[in-house]
């Protein structure tokens, strides 16, 4: 199921996985912690937490549905011909929303430079001769603006606000955040001081370690990128 579910996230899509597990997750139990642990290591959450098989001497949550999908209704079906209650979802379906945001740029191509520099040479003997040093510096630095403004045009573009996880994430990373996700499960049971401030810390390091692999993909995309200026 991991090697499953690590498969289907690379390829960005909502995941819903439902069926009869049999781990009863109203026990405290070590097969318990591993399944709802593997589940969030995906970002998948169990929507139940009631009995869902029902007999005469037990009442246990083995019936569930997992999933990244934020239901608008939820509901456990009574009264069917089995021992075992039923499970409905209700969600909306919709496109995936991408989140776009504008920037702007002033891109900095080798033929604009190359403008650029000559703009300036043929504008240096037009310079003030004025016996002010501050005149002169003042003149210059305009110059330079005025050229500068005028060769490297600001261009406002639209960009993806957000990269996928499973894009830039190392095996190392997914590693971590599993590890991560079992430091939370086991927070819930061992609450003392010195856990809580080990579970802080390391959740500090994953996340620079997760800055430090997204910059190196993106530095890595830009570099090998056929259109540099594009790409970044």
């Amino acid at each position: 199921m991991d090697e499953v579910f690590h498969k289907i996230c690379n390829s960005n899509k909502y995941i819903i996985t439902c069926g009869d597990f049999n781990v009863n997750l109203l026990e405290n139990s070590g097969l318990c912690t591993k399944i709802i642990t593997l589940f969030k290591s995906y970002n998948l959450v169990n929507l139940f937490l009631e009995p869902t098989r029902i007999t005469p001497t037990s009442a246990t949550c083995i019936d569930n549905i997992y999933t990244d999908v934020v239901p608008s209704h939820k509901e456990i079906i009574n009264l069917l011909d089995s021992d075992h209650c039923g499970q409905l979802i209700t969600f909306q379906i919709q496109n995936k929303i991408i989140t776009k945001k504008n920037i702007t740029v002033n891109p900095k191509t080798a033929g604009r430079i190359e403008t650029f520099k000559t703009k300036l040479i043929n504008n240096l003997p037009y310079l003030s001769t004025h016996n002010d040093l501050n005149h002169q510096y003042e003149s210059f630095f305009n110059m330079y603006c005025n050229q500068f403004n005028s060769t490297f045009i600001p261009k406002t573009i639209s960009v993806n606000s957000n990269v996928s996880f499973s894009e830039w994430a190392t095996i190392g990373i997914h590693k971590s955040r599993t590890q991560l996700y079992e430091l939370y499960d086991e927070k819930i049971v061992v609450n003392t001081a010195e856990f809580n401030l080990y579970v802080r810390n390391y959740s500090k390091l994953f996340k620079k370690n997760c800055s430090v692999a997204k910059s190196r993909y993106l530095s890595a995309k830009i570099k090998n990128s056929t259109n540099i200026i594009k790409t970044t």
